[in-house]
Formats: structure tokens, C-alpha cells, sequence
């Protein structure tokens, strides 16, 4: 059982909230992936899909054995998955993500776009470990890529012509995910108030982006 899944470290309340996040953030990219192969539109906003498919290529191999060591095997494997989704997502984003821009320059250079950005952010989530400023589950780099994610959905979906193809379900499945990871995290690491502050942040803004996307759905 301490293999699959290592209660060390965080108790079985703390990973069973964990577990059931990673699980509504699956549902999140399947939705993404039905949609974008429905709609052909990507909705999660271009960088964040690069920070995304970046740290999770990180923490599910370069320092998956440090995941597998704090929270066990079955937790790694969940990475993995998330990983594997996005290559789809990533892939969507080859493909249609000009069509979240307007300025031509950018239409035009989105695809070498998403692989500079890629590299970047590998580069960034691996120095940023090494340099001892994450957890052994890559804790503080994830919410820092949450922020990213949270503020760049509203923008993306304010200044979109198109406000029909976001999704209601990613939007909650989005939400609670990372709502019941933050509790865990925070119940966890209850002495870190950097991450405290930004799961915070995350919430306040994710809560923010359900209100316009209802709102936004109502005047249409």
C-alpha cells in the first residue's frame, strides 16, 4: 500500500483531497479534448497550456521519483496522465491556438511560439526545483502556473468575440479541482504562507471567472 500510496506524508483526509482534485482536473482535459476535436478551438489560454504540459513533462519524469516517494506510485501515475492529456490539448493548441489571437505577428508565429514557451518553462520549473524552491511534489511551481492559469482564462474570455465556446463544465470541474488540491496543500504545509497566499489568489480568481462566465451566459 506505502508503494501506490505513501500516507507518510500526507494523511489519508489530506490524500483522498488530493486525489479527488487530480481526478475533476482529468474530467477538466478530457472536456478540453472533446471540445477542441468538436469546436476546434483551444479555450485554455495558449501560454498556459505550455506552462502546463511544461511542468507536468517535469514533475512526472525528470522528478517523478520525487513524487512517488512523498505520495506513492499511484499519484506519479496520475501526473503521467495529466501529461499524456495534454499532449492531445498541446497538439489542439498546434493546431487552432492563432485563433486565440488578433494581432497578426502572433497568428502567424503561434506554432513556434508554443515550442519556445514549452522549452522555457521546462527549463524553468527544473531550475526553480533545483535551486531548492519547490516542494517534493512541485507544490509552489503548480500554483504559481494556477495563477498564470486563472488570470489568463479572464482575460482570454473578456476579450474573446466568441464567449459561446467556453465551457461551463471546465469552468466548475476547473474549479473544484483545484479547489480540494489547495485544501490538501494548505492542511498540509499549514506553515507556508507563500502558498497559503497564492491558493488564495488561485481561489478568489477562479471564483471571479465562474461569476462572469454565468453572468456572460445569462445576457446571452
Amino acid at each position: 500500500m506505502g508503494y501506490w500510496i505513501n500516507l507518510t506524508h500526507l494523511n489519508i483526509w489530506e490524500m483522498s483531497l488530493f486525489g479527488a482534485g487530480c481526478f475533476f482536473w482529468l474530467l477538466t482535459y478530457y472536456i478540453y479534448i472533446k471540445n477542441i476535436i468538436k469546436i476546434q478551438f483551444v479555450e485554455i489560454p495558449f501560454i498556459v497550456v505550455c506552462m502546463n504540459i511544461a511542468w507536468e513533462f517535469v514533475w512526472s519524469f525528470v522528478f517523478g521519483e520525487s513524487v512517488k516517494n512523498y505520495i506513492g506510485f499511484a499519484l506519479q501515475i496520475g501526473y503521467a496522465l495529466w501529461f499524456f492529456f495534454d499532449c492531445f490539448i498541446f497538439y489542439g493548441l498546434y493546431k487552432y491556438g492563432y485563433k486565440q489571437f488578433k494581432m497578426p505577428f502572433l497568428i502567424e508565429n503561434s506554432k513556434l511560439m508554443s515550442f519556445v514557451f514549452v522549452a522555457f518553462f521546462i527549463m524553468f520549473f527544473i531550475t526553480m526545483n533545483l535551486s531548492g524552491y519547490d516542494t517534493p511534489i512541485g507544490t509552489i511551481s503548480a500554483y504559481i502556473d494556477n495563477i498564470v492559469i486563472s488570470s489568463a482564462y479572464i482575460f482570454l474570455y473578456l476579450q474573446s468575440d466568441s464567449k459561446h465556446l467556453f465551457s461551463k463544465s471546465v469552468s466548475w470541474f476547473k474549479f473544484l479541482g483545484t479547489a480540494l488540491i489547495s485544501v490538501a496543500l494548505v492542511l498540509h504545509w499549514n506553515h507556508n504562507v507563500f502558498l497559503i497566499f497564492m491558493t488564495a489568489i488561485v481561489f478568489i480568481l477562479d471564483v471571479y471567472y465562474l461569476y462572469i462566465l454565468h453572468k456572460g451566459t445569462k445576457q446571452a
